[in-house]
Order: C-alpha cells, then sequence, then structure tokens
C-alpha cells in the first residue's frame, strides 16, 4: 500500500474496518500503481474517488433516494439514536457540514454514557444527566439532538444492571463502601488472627 493511500485510508475509514480496506484494495488492485506511473498525484484522486464509490451506500440510487437516505440519518440523529459508522462515514463524505456537527452529537452521547456508569448511586445518576441537559446551549442548533441522545442514553442506562443494583441515595453508596472497607479490614486481621476493634 502506497503512502498516499494509507493516507486517504485513515482519512476515510474508522477504526476496526481493516477488512473493508483489505477487500476495496484487493478490488483496487492492479489499477493504479503510482510507483511506476507520472500522474501518481492524479491517480491518488481517482483510488479516493473509487474508494468513496464502495463506501457510499447510496451509489446508483436516483437523487430522490439519495435524499430520503441523508433526511433518514438526520432524523435518527434528532431522535437521540446513535449513528452507525457506515452514516457517519456517509455524512463524512457527502455533508462534511452535517457530519461534524452529528459527530459533536455522537461524542457529547459518549460522555454522558461514560459519566453515568462511574456514578455511585440512583440520586447522582440524575443529577449527572440533569446537569448535562441544563449545559445544553438555548441557541445550539443541535439541542434537539443533543437532549435526545441524552434521553437515549438514560433511558438505556436505565435498564442495565449496573443502574438497578445502584443505591438510592449517595449517603447510601458512602456508608456501602464504608462497610466493604471495613469487612475487608476484618477479614485481613482475622486472616492475619489479629482483633478488630
Amino acid at each position: 500500500m502506497n503512502i498516499q493511500a494509507s493516507q486517504i485510508m485513515k482519512n476515510v475509514f474508522g477504526k476496526g474496518e481493516k477488512d473493508k480496506i483489505s477487500s476495496i484494495f484487493d478490488k483496487l488492485s492492479g489499477t493504479v500503481n503510482p510507483a511506476t506511473d507520472t500522474q501518481s498525484q492524479s491517480d491518488s484522486f481517482n483510488i479516493e474517488s473509487v474508494m468513496l464509490g464502495y463506501l457510499d451506500p447510496t451509489e446508483g440510487l436516483s437523487e430522490e433516494e439519495k435524499q430520503a437516505y441523508e433526511a433518514k440519518i438526520m432524523q435518527k440523529l434528532r431522535s437521540g439514536k446513535k449513528l452507525t459508522s457506515e452514516e457517519m462515514n456517509y455524512l463524512r463524505v457527502k455533508n462534511p457540514q452535517l457530519y461534524a456537527q452529528a459527530a459533536r452529537v455522537q461524542a457529547m452521547r459518549e460522555n454522558l454514557k461514560k459519566q453515568l456508569e462511574n456514578c455511585r448511586s440512583k440520586e447522582e445518576v440524575e443529577k449527572v444527566y440533569g446537569n448535562s441537559v441544563s449545559m445544553v446551549g438555548k441557541d445550539d442548533p443541535m439541542k434537539e439532538a443533543i437532549v435526545a441522545a441524552y434521553d437515549d442514553v438514560m433511558k438505556g442506562f436505565k435498564k442495565t444492571d449496573k443502574y438497578q443494583a445502584l443505591p438510592q441515595k449517595e449517603e447510601d453508596a458512602d456508608e456501602k463502601a464504608v462497610k466493604s472497607e471495613k469487612g475487608i479490614i476484618d477479614g485481613n486481621c482475622k486472616k492475619q488472627g489479629k482483633k478488630t476493634e
């Protein structure tokens, strides 16, 4: 794989798509050889356009169908659902401005998810969620999508066993931690034959 092609691949593909990369290069093998071709720069653009054609799920669709596909992605984004890597790649190539907004929404979604997973009580979960929603600007053009994404993450998190196992209040979590720590200390002392106070 030449340097230009590998750079294009890094820009076009996300992580974990080595099979797609391999498949595309198998299809392209023999088409362009920048080492022997004097027009290697124009050939690299040819490679990029061929690769983008393989990545574009709307390739071969009518203009109406392409618009419907993009509208479907936008609706999914507004409803707070997580976009697939295929949908994000499509936006990256066909609508970079919407891609930037979608990437921001997806990043905010993942950030909230990580914060919720680190909460120690259901009360803390509600606080983190409330704070996140209140931080969304009133004039943010993606406010609807961000709040919907937060709602989707919260709804999903409440269904997990981790959430169900959380104590209701933060004080209960602190008390549980103290008891757990005391139990560890007591257990260690008993192993060593010492008395605990």
